[in-house]
Protein backbone atom coordinates (compact mmCIF):
# COMPACT_ATOMS: atom_id res chain seq x y z
CA UNK A 1 0.00 0.00 0.00
CA UNK A 2 1.32 3.44 -0.97
CA UNK A 3 1.05 6.29 1.55
CA UNK A 4 2.07 9.75 0.35
CA UNK A 5 4.42 11.73 2.52
CA UNK A 6 2.88 14.87 4.03
CA UNK A 7 4.04 17.82 6.12
CA UNK A 8 2.16 20.42 8.11
CA UNK A 9 3.48 23.69 9.53
CA UNK A 10 1.70 26.30 11.61
CA UNK A 11 2.90 29.64 12.97
CA UNK A 12 1.02 32.24 14.99
CA UNK A 13 1.74 35.63 16.54
CA UNK A 14 -0.22 37.80 18.95
CA UNK A 15 0.46 41.42 19.92
CA UNK A 16 -1.15 43.71 22.46
CA UNK A 17 -0.15 47.28 23.19
CA UNK A 18 -1.19 50.76 24.22
CA UNK A 19 0.44 54.14 24.67
CA UNK A 20 -0.12 57.85 24.96
CA UNK A 21 1.58 60.78 23.20
CA UNK A 22 1.38 64.17 24.93
CA UNK A 23 2.39 67.67 23.89
CA UNK A 24 1.95 70.97 25.76
CA UNK A 25 2.61 74.67 25.27
CA UNK A 26 2.52 77.15 28.15
CA UNK A 27 2.81 80.91 28.29
CA UNK A 28 3.02 82.80 31.59
CA UNK A 29 2.53 86.56 31.64
CA UNK A 30 2.70 89.09 34.45
CA UNK A 31 0.07 91.68 33.53
CA UNK A 32 0.87 93.92 36.52
CA UNK A 33 2.17 93.49 40.06
CA UNK A 34 -1.20 92.10 41.17
CA UNK A 35 -2.43 90.08 38.17
CA UNK A 36 -0.74 86.99 36.73
CA UNK A 37 -1.92 85.02 33.66
CA UNK A 38 -1.19 81.42 32.68
CA UNK A 39 -2.18 80.11 29.23
CA UNK A 40 -1.84 76.44 28.28
CA UNK A 41 -2.56 74.38 25.17
CA UNK A 42 -2.26 70.58 25.32
CA UNK A 43 -2.72 67.60 23.04
CA UNK A 44 -2.94 63.92 23.94
CA UNK A 45 -3.33 60.86 21.74
CA UNK A 46 -4.08 57.53 23.41
CA UNK A 47 -4.02 54.36 21.32
CA UNK A 48 -4.80 50.72 22.00
CA UNK A 49 -4.33 47.83 19.60
CA UNK A 50 -4.31 44.06 19.45
CA UNK A 51 -3.33 41.81 16.56
CA UNK A 52 -3.48 38.07 15.87
CA UNK A 53 -1.76 36.45 12.90
CA UNK A 54 -1.78 32.79 11.88
CA UNK A 55 -0.23 30.95 8.93
CA UNK A 56 -0.77 27.29 8.09
CA UNK A 57 0.84 25.29 5.30
CA UNK A 58 0.61 21.66 4.33
CA UNK A 59 2.19 19.63 1.57
CA UNK A 60 1.66 16.10 0.32
CA UNK A 61 2.41 14.04 -2.74
CA UNK A 62 -1.31 13.87 -3.48
CA UNK A 63 -2.49 17.48 -2.95
CA UNK A 64 0.69 19.41 -3.40
CA UNK A 65 1.27 22.48 -1.21
CA UNK A 66 -1.53 24.55 0.25
CA UNK A 67 -1.24 27.60 2.49
CA UNK A 68 -3.63 29.79 4.44
CA UNK A 69 -3.06 33.08 6.27
CA UNK A 70 -5.40 35.02 8.55
CA UNK A 71 -4.80 38.35 10.24
CA UNK A 72 -7.09 40.13 12.71
CA UNK A 73 -6.33 43.59 14.07
CA UNK A 74 -8.24 45.89 16.41
CA UNK A 75 -7.51 49.61 16.94
CA UNK A 76 -9.10 52.17 19.26
CA UNK A 77 -8.08 55.51 20.72
CA UNK A 78 -8.89 58.92 22.18
CA UNK A 79 -7.58 62.30 21.05
CA UNK A 80 -7.93 65.40 23.25
CA UNK A 81 -7.23 69.02 22.33
CA UNK A 82 -7.35 71.39 25.32
CA UNK A 83 -6.99 75.17 25.70
CA UNK A 84 -6.86 76.72 29.16
CA UNK A 85 -6.39 80.18 30.61
CA UNK A 86 -6.39 81.12 34.29
CA UNK A 87 -5.56 84.20 36.33
CA UNK A 88 -4.16 84.87 39.80
CA UNK A 89 -5.18 88.19 41.29
CA UNK A 90 -3.32 89.15 44.49
CA UNK A 91 -5.60 91.43 46.49
CA UNK A 92 -3.15 91.36 49.40
CA UNK A 93 -0.55 89.05 50.93
CA UNK A 94 -3.41 87.26 52.72
CA UNK A 95 -6.03 87.30 49.99
CA UNK A 96 -5.73 85.73 46.50
CA UNK A 97 -8.42 85.35 43.87
CA UNK A 98 -8.11 82.74 41.10
CA UNK A 99 -10.38 82.41 38.06
CA UNK A 100 -10.28 80.99 34.56
CA UNK A 101 -11.77 78.76 31.91
CA UNK A 102 -10.79 75.78 29.76
CA UNK A 103 -12.14 73.89 26.76
CA UNK A 104 -11.47 70.31 25.60
CA UNK A 105 -12.41 68.74 22.29
CA UNK A 106 -12.62 64.95 22.51
CA UNK A 107 -12.38 62.56 19.57
CA UNK A 108 -13.23 58.96 20.47
CA UNK A 109 -12.42 56.07 18.18
CA UNK A 110 -14.56 53.25 19.64
CA UNK A 111 -12.82 50.59 17.58
CA UNK A 112 -11.91 49.53 14.06
CA UNK A 113 -11.57 45.91 13.02
CA UNK A 114 -9.28 44.82 10.18
CA UNK A 115 -9.59 41.24 8.92
CA UNK A 116 -7.71 39.60 6.08
CA UNK A 117 -7.55 36.01 4.91
CA UNK A 118 -5.82 34.30 2.01
CA UNK A 119 -5.81 30.61 1.10
CA UNK A 120 -4.63 28.55 -1.83
CA UNK A 121 -7.26 28.36 -4.60
CA UNK A 122 -9.60 30.74 -2.73
CA UNK A 123 -10.53 34.37 -3.20
CA UNK A 124 -8.66 36.59 -0.68
CA UNK A 125 -10.69 38.44 1.93
CA UNK A 126 -9.73 41.91 3.12
CA UNK A 127 -12.33 43.77 5.18
CA UNK A 128 -12.48 46.69 7.59
CA UNK A 129 -15.44 47.50 9.80
CA UNK A 130 -16.21 49.19 13.10
CA UNK A 131 -17.92 52.11 14.79
CA UNK A 132 -17.70 55.68 13.54
CA UNK A 133 -15.68 58.25 15.53
CA UNK A 134 -17.54 60.10 18.28
CA UNK A 135 -16.93 63.77 19.11
CA UNK A 136 -17.70 65.75 22.26
CA UNK A 137 -17.02 69.17 23.80
CA UNK A 138 -16.20 69.94 27.43
CA UNK A 139 -16.22 73.44 28.97
CA UNK A 140 -15.23 74.59 32.46
CA UNK A 141 -15.39 77.98 34.17
CA UNK A 142 -14.09 78.38 37.72
CA UNK A 143 -13.46 80.94 40.45
CA UNK A 144 -11.59 80.42 43.71
CA UNK A 145 -11.05 82.72 46.70
CA UNK A 146 -8.24 82.02 49.16
CA UNK A 147 -8.07 84.28 52.19
CA UNK A 148 -7.17 84.47 55.86
CA UNK A 149 -10.14 84.79 58.22
CA UNK A 150 -8.09 84.92 61.41
CA UNK A 151 -4.34 84.85 62.12
CA UNK A 152 -4.43 81.02 62.29
CA UNK A 153 -7.51 80.30 60.17
CA UNK A 154 -7.46 80.16 56.35
CA UNK A 155 -10.36 79.50 54.02
CA UNK A 156 -10.56 78.51 50.37
CA UNK A 157 -13.96 78.77 48.69
CA UNK A 158 -14.86 78.43 45.05
CA UNK A 159 -17.03 76.92 42.36
CA UNK A 160 -16.60 75.27 38.99
CA UNK A 161 -19.26 75.10 36.29
CA UNK A 162 -18.76 72.17 33.92
CA UNK A 163 -20.65 71.69 30.65
CA UNK A 164 -20.36 68.53 28.54
CA UNK A 165 -21.85 68.23 25.07
CA UNK A 166 -22.03 65.08 22.96
CA UNK A 167 -24.30 64.84 19.93
CA UNK A 168 -27.61 66.51 20.72
CA UNK A 169 -27.25 66.12 24.50
CA UNK A 170 -25.75 68.63 26.91
CA UNK A 171 -24.96 67.96 30.57
CA UNK A 172 -24.52 70.72 33.15
CA UNK A 173 -22.73 70.23 36.47
CA UNK A 174 -22.24 72.99 39.09
CA UNK A 175 -19.42 72.01 41.44
CA UNK A 176 -19.04 74.02 44.66
CA UNK A 177 -16.09 73.49 46.99
CA UNK A 178 -14.87 74.90 50.29
CA UNK A 179 -12.01 74.09 52.65
CA UNK A 180 -10.70 75.54 55.91
CA UNK A 181 -7.43 75.11 57.76
CA UNK A 182 -6.70 76.01 61.35
CA UNK A 183 -3.01 76.12 62.28
CA UNK A 184 -2.68 75.01 65.91
CA UNK A 185 1.11 75.34 65.97
CA UNK A 186 4.04 74.95 63.58
CA UNK A 187 3.70 71.16 63.61
CA UNK A 188 -0.06 70.67 63.83
CA UNK A 189 -3.14 71.82 61.92
CA UNK A 190 -6.80 70.85 61.50
CA UNK A 191 -8.47 70.77 58.08
CA UNK A 192 -12.04 70.38 56.87
CA UNK A 193 -13.37 70.45 53.31
CA UNK A 194 -16.35 69.78 51.08
CA UNK A 195 -16.38 69.40 47.30
CA UNK A 196 -18.73 68.22 44.61
CA UNK A 197 -17.20 66.87 41.39
CA UNK A 198 -18.33 65.18 38.18
CA UNK A 199 -16.40 63.06 35.67
CA UNK A 200 -18.00 62.84 32.25
CA UNK A 201 -15.58 60.38 30.61
CA UNK A 202 -14.93 56.96 32.12
CA UNK A 203 -12.68 54.11 31.03
CA UNK A 204 -14.34 50.75 30.36
CA UNK A 205 -11.87 47.97 31.07
CA UNK A 206 -11.76 44.49 29.62
CA UNK A 207 -11.01 41.29 31.51
CA UNK A 208 -9.11 40.05 28.45
CA UNK A 209 -6.26 42.53 28.98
Amino acid sequence: EYKPDSEYHSTSKSELGWGNAIAALRWNYLINNRLFCNTTATFSNFKFYSENYEKNSSSSDYNGTTTSETNFKYDSGIKDYTAKIDFDYFLSTKHTLKFGTNYTWHRFNPGAYLFSSASTNQTPIDEAYGNKPLYSNEYNVFVEDNFELLPNLNMNAGANLAVYNVGSKTYLSPQPRISTKYQINSNMSVKASYARMAQFVHLLTSANI
